[in-house]
């Protein structure tokens, strides 16, 4: 129906209203002289009714009017949003009271400007790809840009719009609304902040296990980039132990509710990018759906206890060595000169078998001397004369004084010295009595014969020393803490103790690693020297594999 019909019908509903009103009326009981007048006052009364009927209808019309430009005041111009309508070429056409106030102006003087003069340079180009994407597609678009806010710092602004359809289908116009999301910007950007600078591994993984965040921290912690392992399974961070489990634990907790890690700190177990496993202290909460762990290596920490446990180990063998070198060293010195003046009196006169009796007793008293004498390299009360050593140059030393017998063992030599290292400082004869053990152990671990690799290198402030054999490798229940155990038929077990101990004065650190017929490696880190700040040559210039 068209406009001009729909007047006309309300015409004729207004002149069939008053002509049953008139007739209801006074008036329509008078009989008037003649027709025609009578005809006449009829018609003017009948319009009379109709104005007044039509000044109703504009009253309550204008009522109407008056409660909607109210509602749309309180809805429109008092919403907490800014609203604003723009055009196809991003002319602002109405805004609204909060919106003025997100651009910092007055909103009388708003009209008829381009909205893009009031965002900042560096979010025009996606304002204007937004405005495109709206009147290209009709459906919402939303954009996070930032506004020039006047004199006043930027703000942050969240666009959400949808573009009005005319009768005629062409869009022509845009509805948008403007959110303030500037505190929620800079809670974001705090947090964000924290999570990248805070020391500990920060991680987050969805419903399904998947890495979703792996900050700065994790990502030197672990050894992976966050490229590495964003959307992957997090198992590939726990140690075996763990991973077998960590999937059967997130089923159970979505299906029971049930807690074992969540909201707790736990020790457990984790794995580098290079296989390592290490100790960490792990801590899970649930965020939004998705669980954060906060992740601590606790790997000095441990490394630190474990230096505590040794040293308190060591004290107590060393009051026990004390102790036995003080009770055992006379009786025995007194029977070895008893058993001299023996053999010297019985010599020419005993018989054979008296003879092997008492080679064997100076066989297991010799025995005696020598664990005597590992008991007091082991004690802690031996003075040690600490000074700056040139390391490459002492291990130079070392194994040109062990030549002739590793020879005779069909034992060759190869030295991997680092050119140009610090000094350490150290007792150099206690560290050729390391050397000394160290390569006994390789030596005795090669019966046919072999190579000896010494490597010597710097490291995270340490001069480093390998020893490395290709022979027959270590027990898997071997410990290095275990005193008077060993693998050979005529050892004290007391070698590797020695050198823990001597490392250990000297502030050092003492590692291996083997495979049962593969070999085995040890490895001996000294603090580079903090006095000098100068790296000092070696007298004799080292040479890479070179072989004695």
């Amino acid at each position: 129906m068209t406009a001009r019909e729909s007047d006309a019908k309300k015409r004729r509903e207004l002149r069939k209203n008053a002509e049953s009103q008139i007739k209801g009326s006074a008036r329509a009981a008078q009989k008037p002289p003649r027709d025609d007048v009578l005809k006449l006052i009829h018609e003017l009364e009948v319009h009379q009714v109709e104005l007044e009927l039509q000044n109703d209808e504009l009253k309550r019309s204008q009522s109407e009017l008056e409660e909607s430009r109210k509602k749309y005041f309180d809805l429109y111009d008092l919403a907490p949003v800014g609203y604003v309508t723009l055009s196809r070429r991003g002319i602002i056409c109405e805004i609204n009271l909060a919106g003025a106030e997100l651009l910092g102006r007055n909103r009388a003087r708003l009209k008829g400007n381009p909205f893009e003069r009031f965002v900042a340079r560096s979010s025009r180009s996606e304002f204007q790809s937004f405005c495109r994407r709206l009147f290209a597609g009709g459906g919402r678009q939303e954009l996070e840009v930032t506004l020039a806010h006047g004199e006043n710092a930027p703000l942050s602004v969240l666009l959400a719009g949808v573009v009005n359809q005319d009768g005629d289908g062409s869009l022509e116009l845009c509805r948008v609304t403007m959110t303030d999301i500037t505190a929620r910007k800079s809670a974001e950007s705090w947090v964000q902040r924290l999570i990248e600078t805070t020391q500990d591994a920060v991680i987050s993984i969805d419903r399904k296990a998947q890495i979703a965040l792996f900050n700065a921290a994790a990502e030197k912690i672990f050894g992976y980039a966050a490229e590495e392992v964003l959307g992957k399974k997090v198992n590939m961070l726990m140690s075996e132990r763990y991973a077998d489990e960590h999937d059967g634990y997130i089923a159970r907790y979505e299906r029971t509710g049930e807690q074992r890690a969540i909201g707790k700190i736990r020790e457990v177990t984790a794995r580098r990018k290079n296989g390592e496993i290490f100790p960490i202290e792990l801590s899970v909460t649930e965020v939004d759906g998705s669980y954060v762990a906060y992740i601590r290596d606790v790997s000095e920490k441990a490394q630190l206890q474990a230096q505590l446990v040794e040293r308190a180990r060591l004290a107590v063998i060393d009051e026990t060595t004390a102790m036995v070198a003080h009770e055992i060293a006379n009786p025995l010195h007194g029977m070895a000169m008893s058993l001299q003046l023996l053999e010297r009196h019985l010599a020419g006169v005993s018989s054979e078998p008296v003879m092997a009796i008492l080679k064997r007793v100076n066989s297991e008293m010799s025995r005696l001397k020598n664990l005597l004498y590992d008991f007091r390299a082991l004690s802690m009360q031996e003075n040690y004369s600490m000074k700056p050593t040139a390391l490459a140059s002492l291990i130079e030393e070392f194994c040109a004084s062990q030549k002739p017998n590793l020879d005779a063992a069909g034992i060759r030599v190869e030295l991997e010295l680092q050119r140009g290292l610090p000094d350490i400082f150290a007792d150099g004869a206690k560290i050729k009595q390391v050397l000394l053990n160290l390569c006994k152990n390789a030596e005795e671990a090669m019966p046919e014969g072999g190579t000896i690799t010494v490597r010597v290198y710097e490291s995270d402030r340490k001069v480093m020393v390998e020893v490395r054999d290709p022979g027959i490798g270590l027990p898997a229940d071997f410990k290095l803490e275990s005193p008077f155990k060993t693998t050979k038929p005529t050892g004290t077990g007391l070698g590797l103790i020695i050198v823990r101990q001597i490392v250990s004065r000297h502030q050092g650190s003492l590692s291996y690693a083997s495979k049962p017929g593969k070999g085995t490696t040890f490895t001996v880190g000294f603090p580079i020297h903090s006095v000098t700040s100068t790296r000092i040559e070696a007298p004799v210039e080292p040479k890479a594999n070179r072989g004695l």
